[in-house]
């Protein structure tokens, strides 16, 4: 678990985790140089269970705290854990039940309920990747190989061999890290059961770290799809050279998808918020800008009826 300025959530996830029905584990928290009582809290629940094993480091980002952590941890198998969501009891058990039952596995992940900044359930996400021939057929339309990130556990000797997590892409090191993982014909896969709780909440609101996400999911797409013509990737100041020297109307094109996306993530937060007025009119901005895609991810991913607990 990496954890950074994550006080308000953190002792409900680590609970979490060590209310777990599987008992038989080592819990790496790596603080990358949290500014608020994040260290003191998880050194309080590191005092009560020895399980718990605390690194405290100077702040790095998300890639290099993880690659930190994946490098503290002892065993082959690892499991992500995020500050602010919560695991269901059963999810280590039933995670080491799926990739027992597949040993060619590298890297698997769940279906998961979305819950409000007061933990609150407002929706689910149910996963395509759930099989080997929808994860190359995702691959073969050159799309990146998305799931929720603290819902994965992988193999560590998998990561470490690709190079673990990249510099420059956090926001998007996950699904970068998991494309490279199944471009070299591991096995990545989706557990068809829902075992994490993802929390939405104001965190997630910001323009500048949204917009940076999507272009960074972009750029993986980009490589990708010049890794399966096999020529070289190009640098992230390479991606974004070639982005600027689009013609003005494929850059006006470009800029409207990335306020359609944004727009449509500003609704799921105001959602699980409450703020109604404020979802409906992001979501129609949303649908404005992309209908296409906001209809397709509203079906992906919410069923609205009987959401709200």
């Amino acid at each position: 678990m990496p954890t950074y300025n994550a006080a308000k959530h953190l002792g409900a996830a680590i609970e979490s985790v060590l209310a777990q029905t599987f008992r038989d584990f080592a819990f790496v928290i790596v603080d990358d140089g949290s500014t608020d009582d994040t260290l003191e809290i998880v050194r309080r629940y590191a005092a009560r269970d020895s399980r718990i094993a605390v690194h405290a480091c100077e702040h790095r980002g998300i890639s290099g705290t993880l690659n930190y952590a994946l490098g503290a941890a002892s065993t082959e198998w690892v499991a992500i854990m995020h500050s602010d969501d919560t695991m269901q009891p059963n999810r280590l058990e039933r995670q080491l039940a799926f990739i027992a039952a597949n040993p060619d596995i590298a890297v698997a992940s769940s279906f998961v309920n979305y819950i409000s900044g007061q933990g609150r359930k407002i929706g689910q996400f149910r996963s395509e990747l759930t099989t080997r021939a929808a994860v190359a057929a995702t691959l073969g339309r050159g799309h990146s190989i998305g799931f929720h990130h603290p819902a994965v556990i992988m193999r560590k000797s998998v990561a470490a061999a690709v190079g673990g997590y990249r510099d420059k892409l956090d926001g998007c090191e996950d699904l970068d890290l998991w494309t490279r993982i199944a471009r070299e014909g591991h096995c990545v896969l989706v557990q068809p059961e829902f075992l994490l709780n993802y929390r939405i909440h104001e965190g997630s609101l910001s323009v500048r770290k949204h917009r940076m996400t999507t272009l960074l999911n972009e750029y993986v797409q980009f490589n990708l799809r010049r890794y399966k013509e096999g020529v070289p990737e190009v640098s992230l100041d390479e991606f974004f050279d070639i982005l600027a020297r689009m013609p003005f109307w494929q850059r006006c094109m470009h800029e409207r998808c990335l306020w359609g996306d944004h727009f449509f993530k500003r609704s799921a937060v105001n959602y699980a918020n409450g703020r109604i007025a404020a979802f409906l009119g992001s979501m129609a901005c949303a649908i404005l800008l992309r209908p296409g895609m906001t209809l397709a991810k509203i079906a992906a991913k919410f069923h609205w009826a009987g959401a709200i607990s």
